[in-house]
């Protein structure tokens, strides 16, 4: 509910990879997760 009430989507582009250095193996899970949820193409 916070991350819905917060506006977050109008902040992160979520279509860009994150600020943070991500092993493979978690750069793979966290693209999937996002297509999953209609974020990322």
């Amino acid at each position: 509910q916070c991350y819905d009430d917060g506006g977050y989507e109008d902040f992160i582009d979520y279509r860009q990879p994150p600020p943070v250095a991500l092993s493979p193996e978690e750069a793979a899970w966290v693209d999937g997760l996002l297509k999953g949820k209609g974020l990322r193409n």
